[in-house]
């Protein structure tokens, strides 16, 4: 693979939720970092993987697109995403995202330490130099545009899974009271009818959650996107970071309201319990793969509009033989989206949760030549298409979970995207 590069730097302010409203192409990818400092905006394709297809490894193949990239002004990125569960290839809605996608994007807009960088690259020099024309006309329409924002929308909410959550929850309970499962993680969908403008909603994402990442990954018609707070693994040179996240309770109307679930969330011996599983595990995996692991990190609380969690950041330093892609398929899934143990907790959820899962709950990310990147879990997220959008919610699931309580958690976390649509 000989592949030309066309690179040129863009003043600031450039909003890429903006310039990703003018991208048709069928694989896009925007990534916008808590705070909004760094992102990313790419679309197109050179190269892509996907393990059905492909005998390399995801990270065997990021190693080849490292040696093969032509030098460009920042390294080259790969975008994608995996299926939550690898042994089960997503279907119907999700068939163009596959069991997992890796993407080179034929031109790619990069915000870093203050930068704004857009390169292309194609076989043909003339095609590169042609793309990056066409990524300036999408900026100038993006900025002559600006903000994309809601007109008023028209939508229909269809719940037709709460009966059946209700009925597993229960059944859940009582197989870890009966087996030696100890925790499973099951999720519902709710389906959102109407035309809803995906630029106004992440735009809104991002408003709403600065702690968050704000993603989105399309093939064709539907994009998976979302504002996850849990990052999977991060990788800074040698640095690896990830976090535990798990334990869940509503904001307060309130800070005397506030305070007090939050004290009940830090003090629940049922939520300790299954926050420890995550940690535990989280530590557990990354030792098993030679990263050196620094000393045990303070639970704490992370609040953002309208929930709150459990967290405890787990980090330490790997080998230099060890890809970034190599910690995702190690580490996912972690117990707080699966369960344990990890093989039974995903065996229980493939036969009693009836829901094609696709890449929610998964790593959604990126990685580049350099070896640097981040991926994030799939969470607070939904599957749009422009007349219908699902959106995906799930609880862990302990012994002393209820039904009840569990359902409701799942209303909460579904508040969390559609509160941005002026619905709760």
């Amino acid at each position: 693979m000989k592949l030309h590069c066309a690179s040129a730097t863009v003043d600031e302010p450039l909003d890429l939720v903006s310039v990703g409203h003018f991208v048709r192409d069928d694989h896009r990818f925007l990534w916008l970092r808590p705070g909004d400092d760094d992102g990313i905006i790419a679309w197109g394709e050179v190269a892509d993987w996907a393990p059905d297809t492909d005998h390399r490894t995801a990270a065997e193949f990021a190693a080849h697109i490292a040696r093969a990239m032509p030098v460009s002004p920042q390294p080259a990125l790969i975008v994608g995403g995996f299926a939550f569960d690898p042994d089960r290839a997503p279907s119907g809605r999700w068939d163009a995202f596959r069991s997992g996608r890796l993407i080179v994007p034929a031109t790619q807009i990069i915000r870093r330490d203050g930068t704004i960088t857009v390169q292309t690259f194609a076989a043909d020099a003339k095609v590169a130099d042609r793309r990056l024309r066409d990524a300036a006309r999408m900026i100038e329409l993006a900025r002559f545009r600006g903000l994309i924002e809601f007109d008023e929308l028209d939508i229909t909410i269809e719940d037709e899974t709460a009966d059946h959550y209700h009925g597993i929850v229960k059944r859940a309970v009582e197989a870890i009271e009966n087996t030696s499962l100890d925790k499973v993680v099951l999720a519902r969908a709710i389906d959102i009818h109407g035309e809803i403008p995906l630029g106004a909603w992440l735009a809104s994402l991002r408003a709403r959650y600065s702690t968050c990442a704000v993603f989105a990954r399309g093939e064709g018609e539907r994009t998976f996107f979302g504002a996850s707070p849990e990052t999977l693994v991060r990788v800074v040179g040698d640095e690896v970071s990830t976090a535990a996240l798990a334990g869940t309770r509503p904001r307060g109307e309130d800070d005397t309201a506030d305070d007090a679930l939050g004290t009940e969330l830090m003090t629940s011996s049922k939520e300790r319990a299954e926050h420890q599983f995550v940690v535990d595990e989280v530590r557990r995996k990354l030792a098993a793969t030679g990263v050196r692991l620094d000393g045990p990190a303070e639970t704490k609380l992370m609040r953002i509009p309208g929930i709150q969690h459990l967290f405890t950041p787990v980090s330490g330093h790997r080998p230099a033989n060890l890809s970034i892609l190599d910690l995702v398929e190690a580490l996912h899934p972690t117990p707080a989206v699966g369960g344990t143990p990890n093989a039974r907790a995903l065996a229980w959820i493939r036969n009693n949760e009836d829901l094609d899962r696709g890449w929610y709950a998964a790593p959604v990310g990126w990685t580049d030549t350099s070896g640097q990147g981040e991926f994030r879990v799939g969470l607070r997220s939904g599957l749009f298409s422009p007349t219908t959008t699902r959106l995906f919610a799930g609880c862990g699931i302990v012994a002393e979970s209820n039904p009840d309580d569990e359902l409701e958690e799942t209303r909460t976390k579904f508040s969390a995207l559609l509160s941005c649509l002026g619905q709760q």
